[in-house]
């Protein structure tokens, strides 16, 4: 926030006689690209317009001032590179000013990975004047939001009737150790926050996630019909599927950050719970002469080969619609 090098008093002396200016914001992105799920950041290129009645500046009409919107930041990113497209006062004698820029800027918005790989992703671009508080600035958001219809994002969807521009007020609970100012002090800025939203392809993300979750519960199936006293043939699919679910594991939350506990972890903890399931069943019977097996060791087996891929397909549903 550059109101750290602004004098807090000039904010509202500037609006002291009058209601805020409300100044028209547009947001039109063009292009998204190098999204970073580690870091939660990605790059944008843009236009941002403004649009007000009244004076250029805020003191006065004179062009060679600084327009009245023009102080503008982006709270959730960094502006890269900037440059004014077009600027005219007094459009066709109709009162109002207008600016247009265009931006490039890294965007910081964390992901929530919880329903990952079948996630959606909420984009932000938050707006704030760092200069002029509520009380003398007020955005107000145009009426025809639209993404370019030429973006795309490697590896997702874009779902354009998501696009939206709304506006608030951000209240800062600060005095920004401005002298004589009250340590209590708030002041509320106006923020226009444009976003979208995109998901990953159904058909890849279910693909990911549900073949080779198949695959492992069909290992454990295999178990159940292999004979009971060929212990070492039994032991050694259960073996072999634990280490393929915990590779399949890693290798699936490797693209992600760490900490979080996501709906893949949520299936592959069913599919660990059958591989066990199998192990256990092998080392149970073990105990006994194969020769002497008891009599419900192959009911047990049948019914695990029936019921289990039921019992599986019935979780795997569950955690996904809720």
């Amino acid at each position: 926030m550059a109101l750290l090098l602004t004098p807090i008093a000039n904010h509202r002396a500037a609006s002291a006689a009058s209601d805020p200016r409300q100044i028209t914001i547009d947001v039109y992105v063009i292009n998204v690209e190098n999204v970073d799920q580690q870091t939660g950041s990605y790059n944008v290129d843009m236009y941002l317009s403004f649009a007000w009645s009244g004076n250029w500046s805020a003191t006065s009409n004179n062009a060679s001032a600084p327009a009245f919107p023009s102080h503008f930041d982006l709270t959730n990113g960094q502006i890269n590179q900037m440059s004014l497209i077009y600027s005219e006062q007094n459009v066709s004698g109709t009162g109002y000013n207008y600016l247009e820029y265009r931006i490039g800027a890294v965007i910081y918005d964390p992901f929530n990975f919880q329903r990952f790989p079948l996630d959606k992703q909420k984009l932000s671009i938050d707006i704030e004047d760092s200069f002029y508080d509520n009380t003398t600035l007020v955005y107000v958001a145009d009426s025809n939001i639209v993404l370019d219809p030429a973006i795309k994002v490697s590896g997702w969807t874009i779902q354009r009737d998501t696009v939206q521009l709304s506006t608030s007020n951000h209240i800062y609970n600060s005095s920004f150790a401005y002298p004589g100012v009250p340590q209590n002090s708030q002041y509320a800025y106006s923020r226009a926050s444009f976003s979208f939203s995109m998901a990953r392809p159904i058909t890849t993300s279910v693909l990911e996630l549900a073949l080779p979750t198949i695959v492992l519960a069909a290992l454990a199936m295999i178990s159940f019909r292999i004979k009971m006293d060929s212990f070492d043939s039994r032991l050694e699919v259960g073996v072999i599927s634990i280490f393929a679910a915990v590779a399949f594991l890693v290798n699936l939350d490797s693209s992600i950050p760490a900490g979080y506990f996501t709906l893949g972890d949520e299936i592959m903890l069913i599919a660990f719970a059958v591989l066990l399931y199998s192990i256990a069943i092998t080392v149970w019977f073990h105990r006994y002469d194969p020769q002497r097996l008891p009599r419900f060791a192959t009911q047990i087996d049948r019914a695990s080969f029936a019921v289990i891929p039921i019992i599986v397909l019935i979780l795997v549903s569950l955690v996904i619609v809720f």
